[in-house]
């Protein structure tokens, strides 16, 4: 019944005049059917569970700095992010390792590698051996059971239709032997997982909220790996994606970025001694949501890339500081690549005027005119006799001055 509005009720004891009318209309909602249950409660209740969170149970990365911009709860899934190349099952491999070493058990469950390859990597990092060196058999067995003598870490790559019950399974088995040892889960990866769905993006945001309420359901963390989309890959190498600007970078799915506590990308590499660009490489580790901690943070990772050993390299960045850096390289990449494309032109041409070597060296103009203004002033680029153009002698490489038997003209000549 619908309760009667104050006009109703004035109607009421102006023609009736009586206050027993009233009283059986009040009557009358007090008949209305019973609401449900309340769902919320007064926030003073909560007061206690907030007291207690302080005592929750966290995971640690096993980095310091990483463990300070992206705490991670129990209970909770992460993802690492990160192109073809990168490095993210190392990093994956190393952590659940180094879990398994000094805080609980660790399961890998490989759905690209198989097992013995991903336990190969595994003794890489230990050794320090390459992984090829290591598949090749340049270990010996003695140092291979060495490296692989870590009783809380197991590994399967029998990543079936059945994963989402596998892993709970396995983390059941993990509680009862290891009771009070935080469980961690290594997935890789995200995008390769057998999931219900119309179509690929429907089934990987499926297999991401899984293990989101497998995590939450078992107190695990879990780890996933996931690929980048091809456009993503190509801001997270060049470095234009990072941060909270890449939450979206994850192939097929957006489901990602919500289902995750905290998600972290793979971006630049870069070598650590220009002078041995295929030795150590420095790999920047950007924070991009960090639900409990510090978003918008670039940690530099130092990379071994023949045995892929992660460890930290020096201070957290900012975003900001970052995206200026980025900026500026790739400014100083087309500022080389123009002058380079201006020497080219004057080597191809021999001598010319500006307007000549501009056309020969393509690019846009203006990029061009302002590399031929810095080799002049390099004292690469320099000026010689012969027919002015608007006023300006023509040009030619230093360097071939003697060889074409050209006359330079002094500094400050007309």
């Amino acid at each position: 019944m619908i309760p009667p509005t104050a006009k109703e009720r004035v109607g009421v004891l102006e023609s009736e005049s009586s206050l027993d009318a009233i009283a059986a209309q009040d009557a009358q909602l007090d008949e209305l059917a019973p609401l449900p249950p309340r769902l919320t409660k007064p926030a003073l209740e909560y007061a206690a569970a907030v007291c207690g969170l302080r005592d929750r149970p966290r995971w640690s990365w096993g980095f310091p700095h990483l463990d300070r911009a992206a705490p991670v709860p129990t209970g909770s899934l992460v993802y690492v992010i990160g192109a073809t190349g990168r490095g993210k099952s190392s990093l994956a491999l190393q952590i659940a390792r180094m879990h398994a070493e000094s805080c609980g058990p660790a399961l890998v469950f490989s759905a690209e590698l198989a097992a013995e390859y991903a336990c190969a990597r595994l003794v890489s990092q230990v050794t320090q051996a390459s992984w090829y060196e290591v598949t090749r058999g340049g270990i010996d067995a003695a140092a291979v059971q060495h490296a692989l003598d870590v009783p809380r870490l197991r590994l399967t790559d029998a990543v079936t239709a059945s994963w989402a019950r596998d892993i709970e399974n396995e983390i059941g088995h993990e509680v009862r032997e290891h009771p009070g040892e935080l469980v961690l889960v290594v997935v890789d990866y995200l995008q390769v997982l057998r999931s219900d769905g119309r179509d690929t993006r429907e089934r990987v945001a499926n297999a991401s909220t899984a293990l989101r309420e497998i995590a939450a359901r078992t107190g695990a963390v879990i780890l996933a790996l996931s690929k980048a989309s091809r456009v993503a890959a190509r801001g997270l190498r060049s470095g234009e994606l990072v941060g909270s600007d890449a939450t979206e970078v994850g192939a097929e799915t957006n489901s990602i970025e919500h289902d995750a506590v905290a998600q972290v990308q793979l971006g630049v590499v870069r070598p650590a001694d220009d002078d041995a660009p295929s030795g150590t490489r420095i790999v920047d580790l950007s924070v991009a949501k960090a639900r409990f901690g510090t978003e918008d943070v670039v940690i530099p990772f130092q990379v071994d890339g023949a045995h892929g050993w992660f460890r930290e390299h020096g201070e957290p960045v900012s975003l900001a500081d970052r995206k200026a850096a980025a900026r500026a390289a790739s400014v100083e990449r087309r500022d080389v690549q123009a002058q380079q494309r201006v020497r080219s032109a004057l080597a191809a041409i021999g001598v010319g005027s500006r307007n000549k070597i501009v056309a020969a060296a393509g690019g846009t103009r203006a990029s061009a005119l302002a590399a031929l203004d810095e080799l002049i002033a390099a004292g690469e680029v320099v000026e010689v006799q012969g027919r002015r153009n608007g006023g300006r002698w023509p040009l030619a490489l230093a360097d071939q001055v003697v060889t074409l038997e050209l006359r330079p003209i002094e500094k400050g000549k007309a």
